[in-house]
């Protein structure tokens, strides 16, 4: 990610980052672009299906932003990990597998 402000973040969605089904989302881009709030998560491209988060939990992520725009959560910690997100990342993964072949 090249952004270096939430506002650069922004315009580039729409263009950089148009059509892009997954985010892989390190604790560093919130010293650019902030936490994965509601305000953000409403602004992704209808085309993202899941974002990777590297680190334990998902206190930088509005979840619920989340699950209201059927976005898929992955952390790297298991016992973070629900229901919810183990299903839609297997089937996140399955839906790449496809589209790979």
């Amino acid at each position: 990610m090249k952004s270096q402000s939430r506002a650069q973040f922004y315009e580039e969605l729409s263009t950089t980052y148009a059509g892009i089904t997954g985010i892989y989302r390190h604790n560093t881009s919130a010293d650019f672009i902030g936490i994965f709030d509601k305000e953000l998560v409403e602004k992704l491209p209808s085309s993202v299906k899941w974002i990777a988060h590297n680190g334990a939990g998902y206190d930088q992520i509005d979840v619920a932003a989340c699950k209201a725009r059927g976005i898929g959560l992955a952390a790297n910690s298991p016992s973070q990990s629900v229901t919810y997100e183990r299903v839609n990342g297997r089937v996140v993964l399955y839906r790449l597998m496809i589209q790979v072949h």
